[in-house]
């Protein structure tokens, strides 16, 4: 090789020397910048709130701890002030109980059954996740039942995930005063029914919601084997509604008392528990409940004067029921309106009787769980035809507040617990008491054994005795 080739090859090494010393300090400061994110960066990204639509067919895998989702509706999932409070929320409860939480923001698209079933299962198996938080009345929530204007929404589809149970849907086609009468098997109509193992699509199909079909929870063939009663749910759900026809500020700022409210972390109650109990029922009352502090049973109360400047440990209310009021006799001043309990002093509420744990709605039964309305209600002593409407809602007239918006009001609630105990011997209300007795949060307490299908929880997943 002649000396001008080989200056020729010098300068080209020389070239590439350059070059790569070059790429090697880029390369150098590109992982010092990725060092220092990586350094600085939040350790406990389950607080970022995030579209549930950024997990990937609505199933998120992200195995990290979290112990409760806080699920928003559409139509507050981009509320910067309700995203603030449920940080401050979820915060609060960290320092309380050193739980971990994350924030779902669901989608018009994914708002159904189906698909928020798929949201909670995922979390369930993937992270462990014990509590569900869903905070908006336009949730789109299954039901087990419609009476005249009256929609019975449920929750133990999302909260039942270890595939123990199948449901059975419920025709619209036959009626019997206003309740929706399974397929008659006797005419050759097999039930409808929705497996464990159902897609959240074939589900949503099934349900055709606002069609034909309105869900109901029942054993898969109910014919031979009657009503299922208790099941051990994996997830325990609660929700915080308010009112669809409250105005959008007033709706905001519930919600925001409410989860305030929650953060305070302040129990501050008596060792008092009282329960007013109607005869119909008393035997269906569980007498684990009497564990709960210094326990008064007051039955067939007439007048019921609740003393609401008095402090209790919880508050039992059992007797024949609407979404407004519980009797405890047959006349009208012995019963207790939602209303008189604005100002409760209780963390805890408990009140069964027949659709205790629904709401109103503008529309006769259509098969699906409408947004809560707030109208008011002819008693059921006036007659309505089957599949008529029976509601009225006078324009002087104040509008009833609610069992399930209770704990949205200024008191002491943090935890309402609605619906129907018929003491199944399966449903072990020992355990439950016991456990809320022992600090466990009401989450805990109700994932501890069997419980009875007819409950429905408004408020705080992390409520505890302290």
């Amino acid at each position: 090789m002649n000396k001008r080739g080989q200056e020729q090859i010098i300068q080209v090494d020389s070239s590439t020397g350059k070059k790569l010393f070059i790429g090697l300090i880029i390369l150098m400061v590109i992982s010092g910048i990725f060092f220092a994110v990586w350094k600085f960066w939040p350790d406990n990204l389950d607080n970022i709130a995030i579209n549930e639509t950024d997990c990937k067919n609505g199933v998120c895998n992200e195995q990290v701890k979290l112990d409760m989702i806080i699920i928003l509706s559409p139509q507050y999932s981009s509320e910067p002030r309700i995203l603030e409070a449920v940080e401050n929320y979820m915060s609060a409860v960290k320092a309380d109980i050193n739980w971990d939480s994350k924030i779902i923001r669901l989608s018009q698209e994914n708002n159904s059954v189906g698909k928020i079933r798929d949201i909670i299962k995922s979390y369930y198996k993937n992270n462990k996740v014990k509590a569900v938080l869903i905070i908006g009345e336009d949730t789109k929530m299954p039901e087990t039942n419609e009476v005249l204007n009256i929609d019975l929404p449920t929750t133990i589809l999302w909260e039942e995930l270890d595939s123990e149970i199948g449901y059975q849907v419920y025709d619209l086609n036959e009626t019997y005063f206003g309740y929706w009468q399974p397929r008659n098997p006797h005419k050759g109509e097999p039930p409808l029914r929705i497996y464990p193992n159902f897609t959240a699509q074939e589900i949503d199909n099934l349900l055709k919601i606002g069609e034909q079909n309105t869900f109901m929870i029942k054993v898969s063939d109910m014919w031979t084997t009657g009503d299922l009663d208790a099941v051990k749910p994996e997830v325990f759900v609660s929700l915080l509604f308010p009112l669809k026809d409250t105005p959008y500020e007033d709706k905001v700022n519930k919600i925001l008392s409410s989860l305030n409210k929650f953060s305070s972390r302040h129990n501050s109650y008596s060792n008092e528990t009282y329960a007013y109990v109607h005869p119909d029922v008393a035997g269906d009352l569980s007498q684990a409940f009497q564990n709960l502090g210094n326990y008064h049973l007051i039955e067939n109360c007439n007048p019921c004067n609740l003393n609401l400047s008095q402090s209790y440990k919880s508050l039992i209310l059992s007797g024949h029921a609407s979404p407004e009021e519980v009797s405890f006799s047959s006349s009208s001043s012995g019963s207790v309106s939602a209303e008189n309990l604005v100002g409760l002093q209780t963390p805890f509420l408990i009140a069964q009787g027949c659709n205790i744990g629904g709401w109103y709605s503008q529309s006769n039964p259509n098969g699906y769980a409408d947004m809560p309305d707030n109208f008011n209600f002819i008693p059921s002593s006036t007659i309505c035809n089957p599949g008529k409407e029976c509601m009225v809602s006078p324009s002087n007239e104040k509008h009833p507040v609610l069992f399930m918006e209770l704990v949205m009001y200024p008191n002491d609630l943090q935890i309402v617990m609605l619906g129907i105990d018929n003491n199944h011997p399966s449903a072990n209300y020992d355990t439950l008491i016991s456990s809320l007795n022992s600090g466990k949060t009401i989450a805990e307490a109700y994932l501890s054994g069997y419980r009875d299908l007819r409950h429905l929880f408004y408020g705080d997943p992390t409520f505890r005795y302290t």
